[in-house]
Protein backbone atom coordinates (compact mmCIF):
# COMPACT_ATOMS: atom_id res chain seq x y z
CA UNK A 1 0.00 0.00 0.00
CA UNK A 2 2.95 2.23 0.90
CA UNK A 3 4.40 1.66 -2.64
CA UNK A 4 1.03 2.52 -4.68
CA UNK A 5 0.81 5.57 -2.13
CA UNK A 6 4.39 6.62 -3.53
CA UNK A 7 4.17 5.88 -7.15
CA UNK A 8 0.38 7.75 -7.02
CA UNK A 9 2.56 11.01 -5.54
CA UNK A 10 4.76 10.50 -8.30
CA UNK A 11 2.56 10.53 -11.05
CA UNK A 12 0.18 13.33 -9.38
CA UNK A 13 3.81 15.30 -9.17
CA UNK A 14 4.88 14.89 -12.99
CA UNK A 15 1.56 15.10 -14.72
CA UNK A 16 1.37 18.12 -15.52
CA UNK A 17 5.30 18.52 -17.06
CA UNK A 18 4.21 15.72 -19.41
CA UNK A 19 0.84 17.52 -19.93
CA UNK A 20 2.85 20.72 -21.01
CA UNK A 21 5.35 19.34 -22.50
CA UNK A 22 3.02 16.76 -25.04
CA UNK A 23 1.12 20.36 -25.96
CA UNK A 24 4.24 22.04 -26.61
CA UNK A 25 5.06 19.72 -28.67
CA UNK A 26 2.02 19.18 -30.45
CA UNK A 27 1.44 22.99 -30.99
CA UNK A 28 5.48 23.50 -31.71
CA UNK A 29 4.72 24.71 -35.08
CA UNK A 30 1.61 27.17 -34.24
CA UNK A 31 3.89 28.55 -31.46
CA UNK A 32 6.57 29.19 -33.02
CA UNK A 33 4.44 31.02 -36.28
CA UNK A 34 3.09 33.28 -32.99
CA UNK A 35 6.67 33.98 -31.97
CA UNK A 36 8.23 35.03 -35.33
CA UNK A 37 4.94 37.42 -35.67
CA UNK A 38 4.70 39.07 -31.77
CA UNK A 39 6.53 42.39 -32.00
CA UNK A 40 6.88 43.37 -27.99
CA UNK A 41 5.62 41.31 -24.87
CA UNK A 42 5.36 43.34 -21.39
CA UNK A 43 4.44 42.44 -18.12
CA UNK A 44 3.30 44.96 -15.72
CA UNK A 45 1.50 45.53 -12.66
CA UNK A 46 -1.53 46.23 -14.98
CA UNK A 47 -1.13 42.77 -16.49
CA UNK A 48 0.16 41.29 -19.93
CA UNK A 49 0.64 42.73 -23.13
CA UNK A 50 1.31 41.17 -25.98
CA UNK A 51 1.50 42.81 -29.25
CA UNK A 52 1.32 40.73 -32.66
CA UNK A 53 0.90 41.94 -36.09
CA UNK A 54 1.24 40.30 -39.46
CA UNK A 55 3.67 43.40 -40.90
CA UNK A 56 2.55 45.22 -44.13
CA UNK A 57 0.27 43.49 -45.54
CA UNK A 58 0.90 42.06 -49.21
CA UNK A 59 -1.13 42.50 -51.97
CA UNK A 60 -1.87 40.60 -55.18
CA UNK A 61 -2.29 41.73 -58.09
CA UNK A 62 -6.16 41.50 -57.78
CA UNK A 63 -7.92 45.21 -57.36
CA UNK A 64 -10.60 44.11 -55.92
CA UNK A 65 -9.08 41.97 -52.97
CA UNK A 66 -8.36 43.91 -49.76
CA UNK A 67 -5.32 42.48 -47.61
CA UNK A 68 -6.71 40.58 -44.97
CA UNK A 69 -6.87 42.72 -41.38
CA UNK A 70 -4.10 43.09 -38.42
CA UNK A 71 -5.61 41.88 -35.52
CA UNK A 72 -4.26 43.51 -32.25
CA UNK A 73 -5.44 42.48 -28.68
CA UNK A 74 -4.35 44.18 -25.34
CA UNK A 75 -5.22 42.87 -21.72
CA UNK A 76 -5.29 45.11 -18.90
CA UNK A 77 -6.05 45.58 -15.05
CA UNK A 78 -8.11 48.18 -14.91
CA UNK A 79 -9.71 50.20 -11.61
CA UNK A 80 -12.66 51.19 -13.73
CA UNK A 81 -15.79 48.87 -13.53
CA UNK A 82 -19.25 49.28 -14.66
CA UNK A 83 -20.70 52.55 -16.51
CA UNK A 84 -17.22 54.00 -15.58
CA UNK A 85 -15.04 51.52 -17.78
CA UNK A 86 -18.10 51.90 -20.38
CA UNK A 87 -17.47 55.52 -20.23
CA UNK A 88 -13.55 54.90 -20.48
CA UNK A 89 -14.28 53.02 -23.40
CA UNK A 90 -16.08 55.24 -25.44
CA UNK A 91 -13.75 58.15 -24.90
CA UNK A 92 -10.66 55.84 -25.39
CA UNK A 93 -12.52 54.96 -28.78
CA UNK A 94 -13.27 58.41 -29.58
CA UNK A 95 -9.96 60.07 -29.14
CA UNK A 96 -8.26 57.34 -31.55
CA UNK A 97 -11.24 58.33 -33.74
CA UNK A 98 -13.13 55.40 -34.14
CA UNK A 99 -17.01 56.49 -35.80
CA UNK A 100 -20.56 55.58 -34.94
CA UNK A 101 -19.36 53.88 -31.26
CA UNK A 102 -21.93 51.59 -29.16
CA UNK A 103 -21.28 51.40 -25.11
CA UNK A 104 -21.88 48.64 -23.26
CA UNK A 105 -19.36 45.72 -21.83
CA UNK A 106 -18.39 45.64 -25.14
CA UNK A 107 -18.03 49.09 -26.74
CA UNK A 108 -16.85 49.13 -29.41
CA UNK A 109 -16.56 51.70 -32.74
CA UNK A 110 -15.50 51.91 -36.54
CA UNK A 111 -12.91 53.77 -38.18
CA UNK A 112 -12.53 53.64 -42.51
CA UNK A 113 -11.60 49.58 -42.84
CA UNK A 114 -11.01 49.02 -38.99
CA UNK A 115 -13.00 48.36 -36.27
CA UNK A 116 -12.09 48.79 -32.12
CA UNK A 117 -13.92 46.99 -29.86
CA UNK A 118 -12.88 47.50 -25.04
CA UNK A 119 -14.70 44.52 -23.29
CA UNK A 120 -14.99 45.98 -19.12
CA UNK A 121 -14.69 42.44 -17.44
CA UNK A 122 -16.61 43.51 -14.06
CA UNK A 123 -15.67 40.10 -12.14
CA UNK A 124 -11.94 40.50 -12.74
CA UNK A 125 -11.62 43.80 -12.94
CA UNK A 126 -9.75 43.87 -16.48
CA UNK A 127 -10.28 45.40 -19.91
CA UNK A 128 -9.72 43.55 -23.18
CA UNK A 129 -8.38 46.09 -26.23
CA UNK A 130 -9.21 44.77 -29.76
CA UNK A 131 -8.03 46.75 -33.07
CA UNK A 132 -8.66 44.96 -36.22
CA UNK A 133 -7.62 47.17 -39.77
CA UNK A 134 -4.73 47.54 -41.87
CA UNK A 135 -1.32 47.14 -40.17
CA UNK A 136 -0.14 50.90 -39.96
CA UNK A 137 -3.65 52.02 -38.42
CA UNK A 138 -3.93 49.40 -35.81
CA UNK A 139 -0.74 49.05 -34.45
CA UNK A 140 -0.45 52.74 -33.48
CA UNK A 141 -4.32 52.74 -32.49
CA UNK A 142 -3.77 50.22 -30.29
CA UNK A 143 -1.78 52.59 -27.84
CA UNK A 144 -3.95 55.22 -27.62
CA UNK A 145 -7.10 53.16 -26.07
CA UNK A 146 -4.59 51.24 -23.83
CA UNK A 147 -3.69 55.01 -22.85
CA UNK A 148 -6.81 55.85 -21.70
CA UNK A 149 -6.98 52.99 -19.48
CA UNK A 150 -3.35 52.90 -17.86
CA UNK A 151 -3.57 57.04 -17.53
CA UNK A 152 -6.74 57.40 -15.62
CA UNK A 153 -6.08 61.33 -15.74
CA UNK A 154 -7.53 61.54 -19.46
CA UNK A 155 -10.85 62.58 -19.73
CA UNK A 156 -13.80 60.24 -19.74
CA UNK A 157 -16.69 61.41 -21.40
CA UNK A 158 -19.77 63.20 -20.20
CA UNK A 159 -22.64 60.88 -19.75
CA UNK A 160 -24.43 61.69 -23.28
CA UNK A 161 -21.59 60.78 -24.98
CA UNK A 162 -22.50 57.51 -26.59
CA UNK A 163 -23.51 57.27 -29.73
Amino acid sequence: MEVAKLVLGYIKALIWPVVILVALGAFSGEIRNFLKKTESISAGPGGITVTSGTGKAQTDSTPQKSPPPDVWFSSLESSFQGVACQQRAIAALDAAGFQNRTSGDVSYGYHDQAVGAVWCSAPNKSVLITVAGPYEFSRSTIGVLENYFVNSSLPAPSSGASR
